[in-house]
């Protein structure tokens, strides 16, 4: 609030660092183990970063689906590849949920339904990018509902009320509502995304275990972390 912004960080899931209790591993993990979830997922950024974050918003691929469709879409422009990819993984996900398919019909701007936008933000393989492009689908994803359900103070108010069933969170309703009166009154505050680690700081690596996993500093990162949140310092990736 402080800076009228909202900065959006990836963090690539590959990412090898310590994990309270179960030693170096990649992030993911943190929230995969048995007794991991979001508050060892907050721990293990909040060593690794030297941050202090306390409340978290977890979202499953469902919640998502509905959360996109409760702004009524977002469009975005996919190429032949991404559209085999999207295609065959809401095949996937409408067969496990026993629902008629819903395909996306040709590649260049479409406008996706919420299933269709959740299952392009999802995919990494088939010539797609991998991990590093997937975060910046999910991004354009993230900046259009963001972009939408702040476009006027009905609509907001709407969306919240929606949201809110749809996710997991450590925040309470009345923190919900708090956001989105202070949005209503100030108005929607700018919004950045930055991918971390950054191009030229970081290498892939294999574990003793045979794991492949992203190397990189941790105070580096954490640098970068920094300046990119509370200084308003955008980093910018070593040029090869």
């Amino acid at each position: 609030p402080a800076r009228s912004s909202v900065k959006l960080v990836s963090l690539m899931r590959d990412s090898y660092v310590e994990v309270p209790e179960h030693g170096k591993t990649k992030l993911c993990h943190a929230y995969g183990y048995e007794d991991g979830g979001p508050q060892l997922m907050l721990e293990t950024l909040n060593n690794a970063f030297d941050m202090n974050i306390t409340e978290y918003m977890t979202v499953d691929f469902a919640q998502m689906a509905s959360i996109i469709d409760a702004v009524g879409g977002v469009t975005v422009t996919l190429t032949e590849d991404e559209l085999a990819e999207t295609n065959k993984f809401i095949d996937e996900y409408c067969w496990e949920n026993n629902m008629p398919t819903q395909r996306i019909e040709a590649a260049g701007e479409q406008e996706l339904n919420g299933i269709q936008a959740m299952t392009y933000g999802r995919i990494r393989k088939g010539n797609t990018g991998g991990d590093w492009q997937r975060t910046e689908r999910q991004s354009v994803v993230l900046n259009q509902v963001f972009s939408k359900a702040t476009g006027n103070p009905i609509t907001l108010l709407k969306f919240l009320h929606g949201l809110m069933p749809n996710i997991t969170s450590s925040m309470s309703k009345a923190d919900f509502w708090y956001m989105g009166l202070r949005t209503i009154v100030h108005g929607m505050p700018s919004m950045g995304h930055i991918r971390l680690p950054l191009e030229g700081e970081w290498q892939y690596g294999t574990t003793s275990d045979g794991m492949s996993v992203i190397q990189f500093n941790d105070n580096v990162l954490a640098h970068h972390l920094h300046d990119y949140i509370f200084n308003d310092i955008t980093p910018q990736a070593i040029e090869d």
